[in-house]
């Protein structure tokens, strides 16, 4: 070839994106930001970071483009920065080239930063380096002796599953492209790795010079050639002298790895050698020098919490307001009924009463009976929990004179159940009330044309700062559904108000207040007389620990959910802080700890086998015993046979859980069941089970699905807040009890089946769990009851079209007190709504249409998390771009809130395309109706309106099995 000229610079861009390349997303970091590259600590990134690897495959690209196919040396490759990917969306990155000589280029790597204009602003060298001819090949072909002779002196075995979890430990969190490693064996100073690809990665290896998962799975073969006392220490490469590439990679290679310096004065760096061979023998490629460096991942991971764990440690607070105010009576008059779900106890009737004596406003009165008992004078009865009464009930109001515009339900105050015999909580889902309040979402959806009321759902004693009484517990649940539905139907929802724990002829003034106040909060308690408004605020420094948490080796501590991805991970949390005893309570039958019956998939189960074999060999006794934490009589029995078997009890994790999403409208009794026994029955029955025990720890593993609430998830909001209620119930008879608001967790785990795409675009992050952990010692060490983990943008979240508009309970302290702009009326005050002029403000006009078009249009591409500005084709149907049931609710959310005015839950149904939408908000404003029938009117059938949410359901292909029980 000739000769390059040396003027001619050569530049290559490539956008890499972790979704577009799927391997990027397979290698990560946990607990490292970019400045440890370089020796210092900076804000944490996303945990994606571009291999080592795919810079030397860039490069030998880069270099056969430009000499073609010629014996080619990658020569003074220096890493300068790591390059992190966001979890969503890519980054820029050039590869620029210039030319040294006849024969040789310097190159190097960076990332792009591009301005508003698209014109490049800044630019940041990851790699650097050079491309060289080699004037003659390599004797790659005489290797087969000296392969011969590693395997003969490298003789102690490591299994997969032990080098997997060794790269774990130090950091590393690799996907299936980079554990290639069948398995190694050690020598002195050298080991050598059998690396063996299966055929799906031969054929996406084969797109690559040297692919980079196969080429880093080599060289991690190097991490069981370092001294004994550095084998358990994070390195990460620093500079390679050269590295040559002779042929391409087999299915089957043998890499050896070698010692070539260690600077014993400093420990921290230290040069290896690699060889790669085939199968046969001959040399594929060499690395003679490559120099790591060590990273102190403990130093770092404890700088980096104390720099950083406050903005991901909050508490929910309760700020006192001024005076109560007081309702005088006087002033505009509110027109509609008010259909109060009536307790035992009175409040009901009372309320009624005074809101016709001052305000001469009519009320019905429901209550909980045995039978259907429609009155001629505003008393009805019904029986909780049979929804033909309801519609019943509904069927006569929407035909009352006065249309009902406040749902009051007082139900939760006679949520007095007797919790200490064994079938004291039958039916959860019902004896708490929540299926009864989804009961009522659905028949409020269904007549939404004739009634369309806002929902207070109102209990008492629960935020009592005394003992909190028995009655109280089980109405903990309300709270963490309402939550739910504040995020999923804002244009139904009113607010939680906690009465006094003592009854006082304030309860009704107190809650006319609060429901009629367009101003008001929507979280209010109320003790000994004085208002409390719910914040969230952070944690103050003073709870970081000096130092992690020491667990007792010669007691026991029980599990639930232990065998699941978040469970695996608290288990190793557990042996790594002492533990030696550990019962696991699980619901999958096993005849041994092969898991040969596990009914999992093969991955599943291999990842349980290897987490019990590796805590095994390190001296951690399992105890796996079989039992659903809901069935009182078999956990009794386990408890017995940890009193007589093992050493003392003295703490309890319950991390069981399973997830079972739907929007309201299709949350059914089952849904309900399903979620809410296993968190409520299981928590419960292990508190009265170990009232006798001496415990040190009571961990409940709640969400921050109960304190923000989280569309879809009613079910698992409303189990999550008896847990929450449950470590308060516990700590207020002196026993101890945390309950952890978890934010998600990436990797294994309950986040599996959540789309992160969408995580990220409510600002939410996941936690890290090589990293983050540290957060338990945290939480157990603190005073708090019921500490919030979570990482959050709160500007992006503040921003979020879907979630309702930021409520006061966290614009406060996390916002810093600025709310986005609000409607000026008083009901879309009430009700939390924004107003766009976009389309409200225009005139009934054919313009109005195009206008419609483009909110459409941008909503949809906010919900599918689309880049902003892109325009889709109005007449392609939604599920033709993968919309399903939860995205259709939040698209109907987002267009509610930029409306300001409500619209139907089937909304994406009924009309299945941006112009369909679009075409009927518009007559939503021209008073035209594209169907001929009135545009707010809903589905009046039950059984239409549950094929089309089970419809919806199918469409996104939702099947049991996705949400995996965490036990």
């Amino acid at each position: 070839m000739s000769a390059l000229p040396e003027d001619q610079r050569i530049v290559f861009e490539v956008q890499l994106d972790a979704r577009q390349i799927p391997f990027l997303s397979e290698h990560r970091w946990r607990g490292v930001s970019t400045e440890a590259w370089s020796g210092g600590l900076s804000e944490p990134k996303s945990g994606i970071v571009v291999p080592g690897t795919a810079y030397l495959d860039m490069a030998l690209a880069a270099a056969i483009e430009i000499f073609g196919e010629e014996a080619i040396c990658v020569q003074d490759i220096e890493f300068h920065q790591a390059l992190f990917l966001p979890e969503v969306g890519g980054k820029t990155v050039q590869m620029r080239l210039m030319p040294r000589g006849a024969f040789a280029v310097d190159f190097d790597v960076v990332s792009v930063l591009l301005g508003s204009s698209g014109v490049p602003v800044s630019f940041t060298k990851h790699v650097s380096g050079k491309i060289s001819l080699l004037t003659g090949g390599a004797a790659h072909n005489e290797a087969i002796a000296t392969l011969k002779e590693v395997r003969s002196r490298c003789k102690t075995p490591v299994t997969k599953a032990e080098h997997d979890m060794e790269f774990k430990n130090r950091g590393f969190d690799y996907g299936p492209s980079f554990k290639v490693v069948a398995q190694l064996w050690q020598g002195k100073d050298e080991a050598v790795g059998e690396i063996t690809l299966d055929a799906e990665l031969q054929k996406d290896a084969s797109r690559y010079y040297m692919h980079p998962g196969v080429l880093d799975s080599c060289f991690q073969v190097g991490g069981s050639a370092l001294p004994s006392s550095l084998r358990h220490e994070a390195f990460i490469p620093v500079s390679i002298e050269n590295y040559q590439l002779f042929s391409r990679p087999t299915a089957r290679m043998w890499s050896h790895v070698y010692q070539v310096q260690v600077t014993h004065s400093d420990e921290n760096k230290i040069t290896v050698g690699v060889t790669i061979y085939s199968d046969t023998g001959r040399i594929i490629a060499t690395v003679p020098r490559l120099h790591v460096k060590r990273i102190e991942r403990g130093a770092l991971t404890r700088k980096e919490s104390s720099n950083n764990y406050a903005n991901a440690m909050y508490r929910v607070c309760w700020k006192r307001e001024d005076a109560i105010i007081k309702y005088s009576g006087e002033g505009r008059q509110e027109p509609g009924a008010w259909l109060i779900f009536a307790d035992h106890s009175g409040v009901g009737e009372k309320l009624a009463d005074h809101l016709f004596r001052s305000r001469r406003l009519p009320s019905i009165l429901v209550y909980a009976g045995d039978e259907l008992c429609l009155g001629d004078e505003g008393h009805i009865t019904v029986v909780p929990g049979v929804e033909e009464h309801l519609q019943a009930l509904f069927e006569q109001l929407k035909n009352n004179i006065t249309p009902v515009t406040k749902l009051v339900y007082l139900w939760g105050l006679d949520n007095i159940v007797d919790l200490s015999v064994s079938d004291g909580l039958q039916d959860t889902a019902t004896q708490t009330g929540v299926y009864t309040v989804v009961q009522l979402l659905r028949m409020m959806s269904r007549y939404r044309s004739s009634l369309t009321p806002c929902l207070w759902l109102v209990t008492r004693g629960l935020q009592a700062k005394e003992k909190i009484p028995d009655s109280a517990l089980l109405q903990y649940p309300l709270w963490g559904l309402g939550r739910a539905i504040a995020q999923e139907v804002p244009g139904s929802w009113g607010g939680l108000v906690d009465l006094d724990l003592s009854a006082s002829d304030n309860d009704v003034e107190n809650l006319i207040h609060e429901i009629t106040n367009p101003a008001s909060e929507n979280q209010v308690a109320y003790h000994n007389k004085m208002r409390y408004v719910a914040r969230l605020s952070k944690m103050g420094m003073e709870i970081a620990p000096q130092r992690n948490i020491q667990l007792d080796s010669n007691s026991t501590y029980i599990i639930t959910g232990g065998l699941g991805g978040l469970g695996r991970q608290l288990l190793v949390w557990l042996a790594q802080r002492g533990a030696r005893h550990l019962v696991i309570i699980t619901r999958t039958p096993l005849v041994d700890k092969s898991y040969r019956n596990d009914e999992s998939d093969g991955a599943e189960r291999d990842r349980k086998s290897e987490v019990i074999q590796t805590l095994e060999r390190e001296g951690v006794n399992l105890h796996i015993m079989v039992g659903d934490v809901e069935d009182k009589g078999r956990l009794a029995d386990i408890f017995r046979t940890v009193r007589k078997k093992l050493p003392p009890l003295k703490g309890i994790f319950h991390a069981a859980g399973v997830l079972d999403d739907a929007p309201l409208n299709a949350m059914n009794r089952q849904r309900l069941a399903k979620v809410m026994e296993p968190k409520i029955k299981g928590a419960w029955n292990l508190h009265t089970l170990s009232l006798d025990c001496e415990l040190e720890f009571f961990i409940l593993f709640s969400s921050i699905a109960s304190v923000l609430g989280s569309p879809g998830q009613s079910n698992y909001c409303a189990a999550n807040a008896f847990l929450d209620g449950l470590a308060r119930y516990r700590c207020g008879r002196n026993l101890p009890a945390v309950s952890i608001n978890w934010g998600p967790w990436a990797g294994e785990g309950m986040t599996e089946s959540i789309d992160l795409d969408r995580l990220v675009n409510l600002g939410l992050h996941t936690l890290d769990p090589d990293s983050d952990w540290h957060f338990l010692d945290i939480a157990m060490t603190s005073k708090e009851v019921g500490p919030v983990i979570v990482r959050m943008d709160w500007g992006v979240f503040s921003k979020s079209q879907v979630v309702m508009p930021v409520s006061r309970f966290v614009e406060e302290q996390i916002l810093g007190g600025h709310s986005p702009s609000v409607d000026n009326s008083e009901e879309a005050a009430a009700r939390g709504y924004t107003k766009s002029t976009t389309v409200t403000d225009a005139q009934p006009t054919e313009h109005t249409l195009d206008q419609c078009y483009r909110l459409v249009n941008d909503e949809v591409v906010v919900v599918l998390g689309l880049g902003a500005g892109q325009r889709l084709d109005i007449d392609e149907p939604l599920i033709n771009y993968g919309f399903e049931s939860l995205m259709a609710l939040r698209l109907k959310n987002n267009l509610e809130n930029k409306i300001g005015r409500p619209l139907p839950n089937t909304l994406a149904y009924d009309y299945p395309s941006i112009k369909e939408i679009s075409t009927y908000l518009s007559s939503l404003f021209t008073q035209r109706d594209p169907g001929g029938v009135s545009g707010v009117e809903l589905v009046t059938s039950n059984n239409d309106m549950e094929q089309i949410l089970e419809l919806l359901l199918e469409v996104e292909s939702v099947q049991d099995d996705k949400y995996k029980a965490q036990t």
